[in-house]
């Protein structure tokens, strides 16, 4: 099998050079519709949306394409989801203050449309300002004032300058001051009282790929015609055309439909035909759409003068034309509305949308298996189809201001994963060939920001999937390994059915979700357990002054035992969460009864026969999700308050508090031996693991009790931090574990950077201590291991042995950066020779060259283990 093919490494280099673009043609033709429509039922007018969209966006094909479309006009362009507000504040603050060097590249007459036309319009009507209403009228902001002066006393000026991003990134303190009112706004509706993070996206979910290549839009707008037709001849109980009240209440009772959730499943009501009405528009768009590039292709074949490429060209138009409305024929067909499917899906929601490709390896085989058989398709041909698909799947940017995101820079992926491997519906091995050819394509690009996963099963994988994957990271880092035993006794705990939970696939960075049949929101909530830490010893206040709004007020310095400091810890979590699940609730209300999205619910299994928007509970399984950050920081510093305060009494609580407001000074020696002496999670230690399980357990188990906003269905916990770890940290006062104030605190469910002093077993073995299957969600465990273990076959056959134990004792995650301390600092000194340097950064991939110095050091800080 050849390497990667000279078209393919061009194309690869093409998007590592282009220029990072604002798009402005989504943001123009939505608030068009939107302005012209306001009295449109919502679901209409999200379809229509879309399809003015798609018949008038600009569309090309590159020289070098096989598979075509491009979700913006742009080759490496940004989606402007102007309907959700968070990107209309970011460019009102960054675009007018761009230098020579601008991160986004736009044009003087497109920025002057989005700031002056279109953002103006949507003022008062986003999401951000609609989460703004519905917080203050269930009095969930906390009143307390933001103390920059207690900030300044336990950070530093220079801290909070880096912080804002003074003298560097995207803002200045012009634009700070000149902004301040949409700062607010912005930091206020999605933290709301300091403790919950509430995004304005949505999204992160499986599309329904494997659904659509089994039907196509054809298919799927004669069952919505149908189903539309049933409904207007249903024989009504009232004149005014509607089933009589008592029926839909009945119906309404037997699904446990919330109070506050209007929607119902089929009932023949106003929403649920408008939203068949919607599927039946966004069919009809999505077919225009192919065809627009079936008809370019064709044209530009009768120009081609390459007689090849000509041939292409009209391959591809052919294409095109068969997957309009219909079945994919073969695996170039296949591929192709698998891709048109990605990138309309990412159009209709906008950036953040997170729309994994789930387990492409299974859903695309039947349509490979019988082209390699025929002889239609070669391996190699095969390859290179795959290879382009992950170098474009990569591409696909977020944008992301530097004070939002602290250390991740001002742009990065929009993650889209995908999983090869694993077992099927009845549980029997399902790698093949095509789980083969996929990981040979992700090491020939040397890994994209795609989030590549690997399921493995301890009983039913080959030791042959096993050791391949693992040869993997002597290319490139990038795959993650997932533990399918644990996994399916997660989802089947959410109540996904067997068979489903077998066929699950990963959103996002590391979140599990059934595929194609689910709406699971795996991202964009969390609680803020540093800041409920921080409360804890702070009178129930955080240093920046955030807190929540029913909590009376407590003396931090009264408690007498290790177990009361911890209960009234546990109190602070409930409370937390409680108030993160009103919060995301809330804001799911305002999606369902304003933003539907009729696009990616018509290929979910549940929406079309619910005849019910995934936004409003359509989907076979419905789920939201918490996330949080820094456990290992919070399990360490419980381990030394139990352990230095209470058992040892070395230092009286009220002194150590005052000792970690004041940032250590004059100190240091107890510091160092927070840092150094005390027992600390990931070493396998009795003592120290205990508490972080007790703390775990809390977590999920508070977590899990909670129902979501589309009933029935419930919050899932999940840990893992998409490199949030580091922005926590510049927020966040010295904690009892030896941190210093405004230093990273610890990533997803890994122990803290430099802590886990007994080696890579010991680290299993803590984290296999923790009941991981409560965490639906998933979670994240990030190891760097030097190359040279893996280059050794003994060595390596050793590591795989290491790993399978680790998921025998109930390990459902881990992921390896495989990278020599050398090369990430030669990395940081010469970015221009590693633009393709690939790492795992806390669930999820990244350019290590386009990372932010913060979380380029974190990476390098966690230890590189060089023996097993």
């Amino acid at each position: 099998m050849v390497l990667m093919n000279n078209r393919i490494h061009e194309m690869k280099q093409k998007f590592l050079n282009a220029p990072v673009s604002l798009c402005i043609e989504r943001a123009k033709y939505y608030t068009e519709v939107y302005k012209d429509n306001e009295n449109l039922h919502p679901s209409i007018r999200a379809a229509k949306a879309l399809e003015k969209t798609l018949k008038n966006m600009s569309i090309f094909i590159e020289d070098d394409d096989q598979i075509v479309g491009y979700r913006t006009s742009k080759k490496l362009g940004i989606i402007i989801p102007i309907e959700r507000g968070e990107t209309n504040t970011i460019f009102r603050l960054a675009l007018p203050n761009q230098g020579k060097n601008p991160f986004y590249h736009i044009s003087k007459r497109d920025k002057k449309t989005l700031l002056k036309e279109l953002i103006p319009y949507w003022d008062g009507k986003t999401v951000i300002d609609k989460k703004m209403k519905l917080f203050k009228e269930n009095n969930l902001f906390y009143n307390g004032k933001l103390s920059i002066w207690k900030f300044l006393k336990a950070f530093g000026l220079s801290h909070l300058k880096h912080l804002v991003g003074i003298g560097g990134g995207v803002l200045n303190i012009r634009a700070i001051l000149k902004g301040a009112r949409y700062i607010r706004q912005a930091l206020l509706a999605n933290s709301p009282n300091g403790t919950s993070t509430v995004l304005d996206d949505q999204g992160h979910l499986i599309g329904g790929h494997n659904n659509l290549v089994k039907s196509g839009f054809g298919e799927l707008k004669e069952r919505a015609l149908e189903i539309l037709r049933l409904n207007k001849n249903i024989r009504m109980a009232t004149n005014g055309g509607t089933m009589s009240i008592s029926s839909i209440r009945k119906r309404n009772v037997e699904q446990k439909v919330d109070k506050d959730n209007r929607f119902s499943k089929n009932t023949g009501s106003e929403d649920n035909n408008a939203f068949l009405e919607a599927v039946i528009i966004c069919c009809d768009a999505a077919a225009h759409f192919i065809n627009r590039f079936a008809e370019l292709a064709k044209n530009k074949a009768e120009k081609e003068k390459d007689n090849k490429r000509a041939k292409e060209l009209r391959q591809i138009s052919d294409i095109c034309k068969n997957i309009a409305y219909g079945k994919p024929n073969n695996f170039r067909e296949a591929v192709q509305l698998v891709w048109f499917n990605e990138i309309i899906g990412n159009i209709s929601h906008g950036t953040g949308v997170i729309l994994s490709l789930g387990r492409p390896d299974q859903y695309l085989y039947p349509f490979y298996k019988s082209d390699i058989e025929s002889g239609l398709i070669t391996d190699d041909e095969a390859l290179e189809i795959l290879e382009e698909l992950l170098i474009k799947s990569g591409s696909n940017l977020l944008g992301l201001p530097s004070m939002g995101t602290g250390e991740a820079k001002d742009f990065g992926s929009d993650h889209i994963a995908l999983a090869v491997g694993g077992v099927d519906k009845e549980g029997n091995d399902a790698t093949n060939d095509l789980s083969y050819l996929f990981l040979k394509a992700y090491e020939d690009i040397k890994g994209t920001t795609v989030s590549f996963s690997v399921r493995l099963s301890p009983n039913k994988s080959s030791r042959e999937w096993i050791e391949r994957a693992i040869e993997t990271y002597l290319k490139t880092s990038g795959v993650a390994l997932y533990n399918d035993e644990i996994i399916i006794k997660a989802l089947e705990r959410n109540g996904v059915s067997l068979k489903d939970a077998r066929d699950y696939s990963i959103v996002g960075c590391v979140e599990p979700a059934p595929q194609g049949n689910a709406f699971p929101i795996t991202a964009g909530n969390a609680v803020g357990l540093c800041t409920l830490f921080e409360m804890l010893l702070n009178n129930g206040e955080s240093i920046l002054g955030g807190g929540l709004p029913d909590l009376k007020k407590f003396d931090s310095k009264s408690f007498n035992s290790f177990e009361e400091l911890f209960e009234k810890f546990k109190q602070l979590i409930r409370l937390g969460i409680s108030h993160a699940v009103k919060c995301s609730n809330l804001k799911d209300k305002i999606y369902a009864e304003n933003f539907p999205n009729p696009f990616i619910s018509m290929t979910l299994e549940g929406c079309l026969e619910n005849a019910l928007d995934m936004t409003q509970g359509g989907a076979k399984y419905n789920y939201n999700t918490l996330s949080s950050d820094g456990f290992a920081t919070i399990a360490n510093s419980l381990i030394s308050l139990k352990k230095v305060v209470f058992e040892e009494r070395e230092i009286s609580l009220p002194k150590m508090i005052k000792i970690l407001n004041s940032n250590f000074k004059n100190h240091e020696k107890l510091r160092i031996k927070l840092k150094n002496k005390v027992p600390k999670y990931g070493n396998d230690n009795d003592y120290a693991d205990a508490i972080a399980q007790e703390l775990m357990d809390i977590y999920c188990d508070e977590i899990n009790k909670h129902s979501c906003y589309r009933t029935p269905g419930q919050f899932r916990p999940c840990l893992f931090t998409a490199g949030t770890h580091v922005f926590t940290g510049l927020l966040k006062a010295a904690t009892p574990d030896g941190r210093k104030a405004g230093k990273p605190v610890s990533n997803s469910l890994s122990p803290s950077n430099n802590t886990e002093r007994n080696g890579p077993t010991a680290v299993f073995n803590s984290v296999a201590k923790l009941c991981t299957e409560k965490m639906g969600s998933g979670m994240s465990l990030n190891m760097r291991l030097l190359s040279s273990l893996l280059r050794d076959e003994e060595r390596r056959k050793k590591i795989i042995d290491l790993i399978l134990g680790y998921f025998q004792l109930g390990g459902m995650h881990v992921q390896f950066n495989v990278l020599d301390h050398d090369t990430l600092k030669d990395a940081k000194l010469h970015p221009e020779n590693y633009q393709d340097l690939v790492v795992r950064v806390s669930g999820y991939n990244a350019y290590f060259v386009n990372l932010d110095e913060g979380l380029q050091n974190d990476i390098m800080d966690r230890i590189e283990f060089e023996s097993i």
